[in-house]
């Protein structure tokens, strides 16, 4: 787990001025590689590393590295952010074909892969990965980022120059890229509480997308994406239940083992939830020392807290365990370090930054459970599509004039009414929402009349409407896809809210505290099995309080029942009840007084305002009012952020 950077000329460039830009870079990224530096420079490419050393702690694990094999001794060179799961069997398929590894290090791995299966080296490789490798021979570059997007690479194109960097502050360190506020992105950010990648909060920066690869020969440039999930339509070779239940603890069990791959200590960040619980459960079963970190807060109450589940589990398993109980002060002493480590604006990552930071005094690299929910149907949203599905079969008789009188009544009905999932089902039942899209955009945190009254450019800068995105994305990877919205679903959460929150947000913050933070459920050898699975074996009527169907029965002998039948409950912060008291509560007051909104010219002032009274008068603490203080929130935290970074 590294930081990387590249700069790469399609005319040589100066090896000084390279070699300024690149070391800013990486000394702005330091958090991501407390354990060493490295650069490589020549006339066409400079590529720059910070390492945290999990694998091959000693020199032979240093990067850039440069190709080993008697064959292309030298050749390439590759900076590299990430672990690969499976290197020792790739090892071992190399050693029959004459490619002898010198090291214990997936970085050279990855090099003799590419050397001998060029780019479709990228179906052999599990694990997260984000690399740059440099053909010295050829002069060709060729980046390429996992399948799922747990690692990070973003990218600027200015003339002859491409930037390659993990975040932003890399970018920005450069001196190459201008600090311009992205709107498009500000859009987003309050549509769906996230910028949505490609997009950066940065005008002209870019993310490579998950599953996509990048060749640049000569100047020209290719991208292509080589992977999808398998969300395939059912058929004949469907594997009974029992056996889809076999099949998937052996897989998972497997993946797990993969994961703990290291040279340094390791642990879990623990909920309390079924996911984490069941990490940690297979962990001590197969005989691994687990250390469990877990967070709770002085306010909120039973609706935030879950350390009484994890000390359960933990008490079960026998793990280490470790728990961090934060006041608003705490917060606030770090608030700085988040607006920092949060790289971009998001409503998410409180939570693993503090759980990374008590984690990291422990160990080095932390397992989650992310990946779960949106492969087995663990959300509400994935319930109300399946009992909106049940319903429609008997409604689907109603006229249609009836089915186009409920998208204006719902368009029309006040916003607090939209939100409630009562009311969502009645006008879903009459056919309010046509398709899997528009049940998905149900999350949206601000609509778009609202976004409109609050933002003064912002909602003019984005072409084309988020939901279009997700319906093209849906129709493209999809093709063979049957009629059903949990396997849509399915896949919205998994290209969408977990690529561009989830892992996005993970990555950041747990690097913030120089901690590897790793996902087994996304695992792409499990996911596409998961995936495969009739929607029937996730959730069904019998399991639609809870979800997750297959995946409780298949290890009913592994998790207690209080852990599987409790309220689910997600890792969030008791934002509201924080907002509210004190230094944070003045915190707001400053980042969105009238005087900064004026100047800042982003936000309508009196709209803006307006929410912020209304949230203040308000003590609704409880996770069904989020989007009210989430809106305060993110508004805060862009104000601060542009602050931070000097972005105009």
């Amino acid at each position: 787990m590294c930081a990387i950077a590249a700069l790469y000329s399609s005319r040589s460039h100066s090896l000084e001025t390279a070699a300024l830009a690149i070391r800013r870079m990486t000394d702005a990224m330091k958090h991501r590689g407390p354990d060493g530096e490295g650069h490589f420079i020549d006339e066409r490419i400079a590529l720059g590393h910070r390492r945290l050393a999990i694998l091959e702690l000693s020199d032979l694990g240093k990067q850039p590295m440069r190709s080993r094999t008697q064959t292309s001794k030298e050749r390439y060179v590759i900076t590299f952010n990430g672990e690969i799961y499976n290197y020792l069997e790739l090892n071992a398929m190399l050693d029959k074909r004459g490619v002898r590894i010198q090291s214990h290090s997936d970085t050279e791995t990855i090099l003799a892969m590419y050397e001998t299966f060029g780019e479709d080296c990228l179906q052999y490789l599990r694990g997260m990965f984000a690399f740059i490798i440099w053909d010295r021979n050829d002069k060709k570059l060729f980046a390429a980022r996992d399948r799922f997007g747990q690692k990070p690479l973003l990218y600027a194109k200015r003339g002859n120059q491409w930037i390659f960097a993990s975040e932003l502050k890399g970018m920005l360190a450069s001196g190459l890229v201008e600090p311009k506020l992205n709107l498009a992105a500000v859009d987003d950010l309050f549509e769906t509480g996230s910028v949505v990648q490609p997009r950066t909060m940065i005008e002209d920066v870019y993310a490579l997308l998950p599953a996509h690869a990048l060749a640049i020969q000569n100047g020209e440039e290719k991208m292509w994406r080589y992977w999808s999930p398998n969300f395939q339509a059912q058929s004949d070779k469907t594997p009974s239940y029992n056996d889809a239940k076999t099949e998937l603890r052996r897989l998972f069990i497997e993946t797990v083992k993969q994961h703990l791959i290291s040279d340094v200590p390791l642990g879990v960040f623990l909920s309390g939830g079924i996911d984490s619980s069941l990490i940690a459960a297979v962990m001590r079963t197969i005989g691994q020392s687990t250390k469990t970190f877990s967070v709770g807060f002085t306010l909120g109450g039973n609706a935030y807290n879950e350390t009484q589940f994890a000390k359960k589990v933990a008490e079960r398993y026998g793990t280490i365990h470790t728990e961090i109980i934060l006041s608003e002060n705490e917060i606030l002493e770090d608030l700085d370090k988040i607006v920092e480590g949060i790289d971009q604006p998001s409503h998410d990552g409180m939570n693993t930054y503090f759980v990374s930071k008590v984690a990291r005094q422990h160990v080095t690299v932390a397992l989650s459970g992310l990946g779960s929910d949106e492969l087995f149907g663990g959300y509400t949203l994935f319930k109300f599509a399946q009992r909106l599905q049940a319903i429609r079969r008997v409604t689907k008789i109603l006229p249609k004039a009836l089915q186009r009188l409920s998208v204006g009544l719902n368009a029309a009905a006040p916003r607090a009414l939209q939100e409630q999932w009562l009311w969502r089902g009645f006008v879903g039942a009459l056919g309010a929402y046509s398709d899997a899209v528009e049940i998905y955009d149900i999350r949206t945190i601000a609509h778009d009349s609202l976004r409109k009254e609050m933002l003064m450019n912002a909602t003019d800068a984005r072409k084309e409407p988020l939901c279009e995105t997700r319906r093209k994305a849906l129709t493209q990877s999809l093709k063979t896809l049957s009629n059903d919205a949990i396997q849509a679903i399915s896949f919205l959460e998994l290209n969408f809210y977990m690529r561009d929150t989830l892992l996005r947000d993970t990555d950041a913050m747990s690097m913030a505290n120089s901690l590897e933070a790793r996902v087994p459920f996304l695992d792409n050898v499990f996911a596409d099995f998961v995936a495969s699975l009739p929607a029937r074996y996730k959730i069904d009527d019998a399991t639609k309080d809870i979800g997750k169907k297959i995946l409780v029965d298949a290890f009913s002998d592994f998790l207690p029942k209080e852990i599987v039948y409790r309220k689910k409950m997600g890792f969030v912060f008791p934002l509201a009840a924080f907002m509210r008291r004190g230094k944070f509560r003045q915190a707001i007051l400053d980042a969105l007084s009238e005087k900064s909104l004026r100047e800042r010219g982003l936000f309508n002032p009196k709209v803006a305002q307006k929410l912020v009274k209304d949230f203040f008068e308000s003590d609704d603490i409880t996770t069904q009012g989020y989007r009210e203080y989430l809106r305060i929130w993110m508004m805060t935290l862009l104000e601060l952020w542009l602050r931070r970074y000097q972005v105009s």
